[in-house]
């Protein structure tokens, strides 16, 4: 066996591309360069030095060299050359970072070994030079006039662009008036160079000449534009647009656009766009392909802003452009359209008409179906061309779309799912965008809205045949968008479609049932219940004696539960309830025969139909006028019904929150208070076992619901007798926790009076022994601490003093179970302490730092935030500075620090929170004394303390400034250098962080000066790790500089018709439609090989009575040849037959 080959994984194989070893030039030539920057330095200049070697730059050496002779002090073994030469090159630096902002750009490009870039730093240089001396203001148009005074008699190109690239980054700064009145003069300089280098072959140079002759242009004001030199001007930049260099030629379409868009700005066309569009459209005629695309490619940014006329010249020479041209003409034609209407230029250039007749145009070159991409292109067009035809005109643009969907439906029988999902966005985005808005602005629609409606709705359900099967999951989310768009106002003219739509889940094989049910389902939303089961009745019992029966909408009933809102409770009472007695009859039929199977089908389909009530209490239309008949309907089923608790709870509890705000429907469901209140609270004390625990949730959240609207004094009766019954000497505990539980609900219900009975009842109950009471006792306290309503308010600022010295009372009795909801108690009364209240302060802060340590993630969150409010409070309590405070807080805390190493180190960690919240007031004695104590416990053998004492460094060094922490700088860094040679690395880690973030405060130099010996390694690695990152960051990406293959010229193809007939009329307007950019060979090898029949164009199957040959085995045959026993049989192979 020979060696295998080694491949190069991970990092390596993106560094060393494959070639680059063995070559002699590589692509990645950065190393190259930072040679080359660097060699020969101490011969000749420095790699920063500006422009090339002159004459002048040579006599000033000369004049240099003789005057350092005559002083006698230049030392031989130096060259005196390098160091004038540095010297400049540090005076060009300074010149440079002085100039003007506008320059920022080229600051970066000082070090670049690229001359082209030291030219252009050695002319501003040189010009700012001349600013300066000239005792200037360093004002654009002093740079201006510099810049153009040297542009005047220069002759170098390289000079010559430099010049040029600073004039560009400089006049878009200058004001217009400037520009106007230096236009005559810049105007023939510019020309000249242009003239003079017009042959030239330096891109940079025609391009910078170009872009400042732009700008120049488009500052001029309207009279200027009617001069013939100006004209020309502005021609030669016209022809540059068609130049067969891309930069140069994009520079010169940006400038024209730019020009044509500062116009289309003000309100009229550019003085320029007339002769613009006439060039356009005399390069579209001279029917150049390659010239004709380089027009096109600008005329997508700016056709929209030329005058009505030559826009309607202009679409109609692209229009025709599109019947002749190649497929990558068609394609930039279309593009081109949609640049022109996606533009936000005003409608006097694009209007609605010339938009309707480019739609109507658009038809004659629709493209075949399989021709994806150009079809791709074509909808995309088609629907800007409808959104903008929106915007100007609503009512023509809905007529328009009814031919839109009926054209853009059937391009979904393609077999490219690209155009299949273009086509669905594109009907979808129009919905919502179009249609929608339309819709929603009408009170009402009228008949011939509602036929434009219905006939795209129609178009759409027609993708529904079964020639568009591989369509289906596009058009059932069109579809769903249709409903949720028009599907309240207009349900007239689509609900007679909806049984097509359930018919489907019928059919053998259908896999699209969640995309049928949210189409389905946004049409219930829309429409209303009432519509949909008018039009697709659920028939539920009409089933008789059959079983199994027939049932082939029961799948609607959970899209109806999902779905329904704001409706009528009168439908649900008067349609829904008799078919579920008619279900429960049924089944109870059933059951009673000893079916069994057939009496559980009916009962859950009675339970479903019970499920859509919580449906119809959400948001309903007829609460004063349908509920009081409801009402008992409810109570009874309550009662009777065990099954149907949680959703008769459920729906009353949505009922009451939809009614919030309208007093007739509050006051309609608050009078059945007193019928509803004492059923729900006999249901939630029950004892009865099967009364599961989600029933009672239910009936806990629907007795809060109702609570909040029931009348006061029946509150107040109902809170007295839970009190009652919990005072009852044989009360069981499942009980008693529900009563509790009661009264917490009641509890911010309660007028101002019951409220201290409440307190009387509960406050005996925090001592119980049962962790569970306290729980909930302190729940009915926190209830009544953070309710918002007045009675509770009052009742707390009253009785403040009372309420601290029963939570400090309690506290040697507080079980571990009640500690979230105590601290929650807590943190509500902590906001409302005032002066002399720090002796509560001080009996909570222990209990709190325990809390921090807490296991329960939510515990120790409020342990923390607890803490902080203590610390806002103290400063209010003890009559001090807050710095002073403060302080005395801290004093509080660190009183831990003398107690177990649990407690210890719960004090550190409550001090470094105090810390980090509040670095703004603590005092810089505070921070030097907490600082110092910490870092002597870094040495301590309790790791738990020490953990919690690097943690506080951490937070030190975040939040303190460099003065606080640089006298305990060597200190700490000796404290933690105690555990950088752990053995066992328990704290290794954590030391190499604190440093690193030492370092990055101090900067290396300074914590290393500090460093002992023994701690100067492990910082070396920390500074190389450091710049090693630094090093990753700022490399350049080399997978960048692959380049990109270059893309061959694609054919078209022209499809005859199937049966030969007559030949292709090349005159034929429907011609665009049969030219194709795919191949058709290709398109047929492209179907889908599981398909055995060929298949007609309206899905039929095409059956031949002709044996099929042994070639032609399907691929379905083929592997049901090759199983066995269920199993793939696997074929071997002859060479290890033996």
């Amino acid at each position: 066996m020979g060696k295998g080959r080694v491949r190069v994984k991970g990092a390596k194989g993106k560094r060393w591309r494959k070639g680059q070893s063995g070559l002699s030039n590589p692509s990645d030539v950065s190393h190259r360069q930072a040679a080359r920057g660097k060699f020969g330095d101490h011969l000749s200049r420095d790699k920063r030095a500006s422009a090339p070697l002159t004459a002048e730059a040579l006599a000033r050496l000369h004049t240099t060299q003789e005057e350092l002779d005559r002083d006698g002090d230049v030392d031989l073994e130096i060259s005196s050359s390098a160091g004038t030469t540095s010297a400049a090159s540090s005076s060009a630096l300074t010149l440079i970072e002085t100039s003007h902002p506008v320059f920022g750009t080229v600051r970066k490009l000082w070090n670049s070994p690229t001359e082209s870039h030291r030219v252009i730093c050695a002319v501003l240089a040189a010009v700012s030079d001349v600013v300066r001396s000239q005792d200037g203001r360093n004002t654009e148009t002093e740079y201006y006039g510099a810049l153009m005074s040297v542009l005047e008699s220069c002759d170098d190109e390289k000079s010559v662009a430099a010049i040029c690239y600073l004039l560009c980054l400089l006049i878009p700064s200058l004001p217009s008036e400037v520009l106007q009145v230096k236009y005559s003069t810049s105007c023939k300089i510019l020309t000249e160079q242009l003239t003079r280098h017009e042959t030239s072959s330096s891109t940079a140079l025609l391009k910078s000449l170009v872009r400042a002759l732009g700008l120049l242009l488009e500052a001029q004001p309207a009279s200027v534009w009617s001069d013939s030199h100006c004209q020309k001007v502005f021609q030669n930049i016209l022809n540059f647009t068609v130049h067969p260099k891309p930069k140069l030629r994009k520079a010169a379409q940006a400038a024209v656009v730019a020009m044509l868009r500062e116009g289309s700005a003000s309100g009229e066309p550019h003085t320029a766009a007339p002769p613009t569009a006439r060039h356009c459209r005399h390069v579209i005629d001279r029917g150049g392909e390659t010239a004709t695309l380089h027009v096109l490619g600008m005329l997508r940014e700016c056709l929209a802003n030329f005058p009505a006329l030559h826009v309607k010249s202009l679409c109609e020479a692209v229009l025709k452009t599109m019947t002749l041209g190649s497929t990558m003409v068609r394609t930039t034609c279309l593009r081109t359209l949609h640049g022109a209407l996606t533009s936000q230029a005003g409608p006097q250039e694009l209007t609605s008409s010339l938009t309707a007749r480019i739609i109507s145009a658009l038809y004659d070159h629709q493209p075949g179906r399989e021709d994806w991409q150009l079809l791709q292109a074509w909808l995309t067009v088609m629907m800007a061309a409808h959104t903008r035809l929106a915007r100007l005109d609503q009512e023509l643009c809905l007529a328009h779309l009814v031919k839109f969907f009926s054209a853009a439906v059937s391009c979904l029988v393609s077999h490219s799912s690209t155009v299949t999902d273009t086509t669905a966005a594109a009907l979808q985005n129009l919905l919502t965008t179009v249609v929608g808005p339309h819709v929603a602005s009408l009170d009402s629609c009228s008949k011939s809205q509602l036929q434009q409606i219905g006939d795209m709705y129609t178009a759409v359900v027609k993708g529904l045949e079964f020639k568009y099967r591989s369509s289906w999951r596009q058009v059932l989310k069109t579809l769903a968008v249709f409903h949720r768009v028009a599907g309240d106002k207009c349900h007239s003219v689509m609900a007679q479609q909806l049984p097509a739509l359930v018919s489907l889940r019928s059919l053998p094989g259908f896999s699209l049932s969640s995309q049928l049910e949210e189409a389905l389902g946004t049409a219930i939303a829309a429409m209303g219940p009432e519509v949909v089961l008018t039009h697709v009745p659920l028939d539920l019992d009409s089933g008789g004696d059959v079983y199994p029966p027939e049932l082939p909408t029961s799948w609607l009933l959970p899209v109806l539960r999902d779905h329904i809102s704001h409706s009528r409770l009168a439908f649900f009472r008067d349609h829904l309830l008799p078919i579920a007695t008619t279900l429960r009859n049924t089944g109870e039929r059933y059951q009673g025969a000893g079916k069994k199977m057939a009496a559980k089908l009916y009962t859950t389909l009675y339970h479903q139909v019970w499920s859509l009530l919580p449906g119809f209490c959400r948001g309903p239309q007829d609460v004063p006028d349908s509920f009081p008949g409801l009402a008992r309907i409810l109570g009874t089923a309550l009662t009777a019904k065990p099954q149907l608790r949680i959703t008769i709870a459920t729906s009353l509890r949505q009922l009451v929150e939809s009614c919030r705000g309208k007093e007739e429907e509050v006051g309609v469901v608050a009078r059945f208070s007193k019928n509803y209140l004492p059923i729900l609270f006999n249901l939630y004390t029950s004892e009865e076992e099967e009364e599961e625990e989600g029933v009672r949730l239910a009936v806990l959240q629907c007795v809060e619901a109702y609570i909040s609207i029931t009348d006061p004094s029946l509150v107040t009766t109902l809170s007295s007798s839970a009190l009652t019954n919990l005072s009852l000497p044989n009360l069981t505990p499942g009980k008693k926790y529900r009563l509790l539980d009661l009264v917490a609900v009641m509890a911010t219900a309660l007028p101002l009076s019951p409220l201290q009975d409440l307190l009387d009842s509960v406050s005996p109950l925090l001592d119980s022994v049962d962790g569970r009471v306290q729980k909930k006792c302190y729940r009915v306290l926190e209830r009544v601490l953070t309710s918002e309503g007045q009675p509770q308010k009052t009742f707390v600022r009253e009785n403040l003093l009372q309420l601290m010295s029963l939570l400090c009372g309690s506290l040697s009795t507080s079980s571990p179970a009640s500690k979230k909801p105590r601290l929650r108690c807590l943190l509500c009364l902590v906001d409302h302490v005032g002066h002399d209240s720090h002796h509560f302060l001080n009996t909570l802060t222990p209990e709190v730092i325990l809390c921090t340590k807490e296991t329960n993630e939510k515990c120790r969150a409020m342990a923390f935030q607890l803490l902080v409010r203590m610390g806002h409070a103290a400063q209010r309590c003890y009559g001090l500075s807050p710095e002073e405070s403060l302080t005395q807080y801290v004093g509080v805390v660190l009183a831990g620090m003398a107690g177990s190493s649990h407690l210890v180190s719960a004090s550190i960690i409550s001090l470094s929170k105090l810390l980090f919240e509040f670095k703004d007031v603590v005092s810089t004695h505070l921070v030097s004394q907490l600082l110092t104590s910490m870092t002597a416990l870094l040495s301590s053998k309790r790791r738990e303390v020490v953990k919690a004492a690097f943690g506080f460094i951490k937070i030190t060094i975040r939040v303190l400034p460099v003065a606080d922490l640089s006298p305990h700088l060597e200190e700490l860094i000796r404290g933690v250098l105690c555990w950088s040679a752990d053995p066992k690395s328990h704290f290794r880690l954590k030391a190499r962080v604190i440093l690193e973030r030492l370092c990055r405060k101090f900067g290396f130099e300074m914590v290393s000066s500090v460093t002992p010996a023994r701690g100067q390694r492990l910082l070396a690695h920390i500074k190389k790790t450091s710049e090693r990152v630094k090093r990753k960051k700022t490399a350049p990406d080399e997978s960048s500089e692959d380049e990109e293959e270059e893309r061959g010229k694609r054919g078209s193809w022209i499809r005859e018709s199937s049966g030969g007939g007559d030949p292709v009329d090349f005159l034929d307007r429907s011609l665009a439609a049969r030219i194709s950019s795919t191949h058709p060979v290709q398109i047929m090898k492209s179907q889908v090989a599981g398909e055995s029949f060929p298949t007609s164009a309206d899905g039929k199957l095409l059956i031949s009575d002709q044996p099929s040959e042994p070639g032609e085995q399907s691929q379905e045959k083929m592997e049901l040849d090759d199983t066995e026993g269920g199993r793939r049989k696997r074929k071997r192979d002859p060479s290890q037959a033996a």
